[in-house]
Formats: C-alpha cells, sequence, structure tokens
C-alpha cells in the first residue's frame, strides 16, 4: 500500500525539526541530525512548560525551551498503539493496519515504512 504524500510528510517534518530539507541528504554519520521524539503517555498539558503553574517540571521546562515543543498536536486515534503507528508512518490507523493495541496482537501492514527506517 503506498502512501503518495509521504515525501511531503518528510519534508514537513524535517522543515519543522530542522529547519531545511536539506538534511536528507546522504551526509558523513558524524553531521547526521541527533534527533529524539518524545511521546508521552496519558497526559494532558500538565507541565510546566505549557503554562500549568502547579506543575513542577524543571527539567522538562528547560529540555522543552531549548527545544520544539508543539502546542496544536491532535491524535488520530485514542488508543496508545494506533495513534504511535501514525505518528511513524505518516498514515491513519485503517491505512497502516495498527487499529488497536500492541498488546493485543495488532500489528501494522506487512511492508509499511516507519519514520525510522526512513531516517
Amino acid at each position: 500500500m503506498a502512501f503518495r504524500s509521504w515525501p511531503r510528510l518528510c519534508g514537513l517534518i524535517a522543515g519543522m525539526t530542522l529547519g531545511s530539507p536539506a538534511w536528507a541528504l546522504p551526509r558523513p554519520e558524524a553531521m547526521r541530525p541527533n534527533i529524539l521524539l518524545i511521546v508521552s503517555e496519558d497526559n494532558g498539558p500538565e507541565l510546566g512548560c505549557y503554562g500549568d503553574a502547579m506543575a513542577r517540571t524543571p527539567q522538562l521546562d528547560a529540555f522543552a525551551a531549548r527545544s520544539t515543543r508543539f502546542d496544536r498536536a491532535f491524535t488520530t486515534y485514542s488508543l496508545c498503539s494506533p495513534s504511535r503507528g501514525s505518528i511513524l508512518t505518516g498514515l491513519y490507523p485503517h491505512q497502516n493496519g495498527q487499529v488497536g493495541l500492541a498488546t493485543h496482537r495488532y500489528r501494522m501492514y506487512p511492508g509499511i515504512q516507519t519514520l525510522p527506517a526512513y531516517l
């Protein structure tokens, strides 16, 4: 199953994270970007970096101050496995096959490429 917009998604991610799609060109290992994607589980904006005055999260706040922080993010599915499958493939769960929890043996369709595989 091909996803025609995958190059557009990669360009969008590159533009959001690095400011230029030039990162996709082959480079020596030392020059490749170091990308860390943190996806939290079962929380809302209850972090200091998102404006919660009661939350004491100094390490995450400092990290967020020097990183890319998304404040208008939405999920494609209300369960973690399908939602994370969408993040990693750029496809809706019904397109990538991850329509249920991995702990219940739901899996992506064979041959679906993920962002880490492209990177």
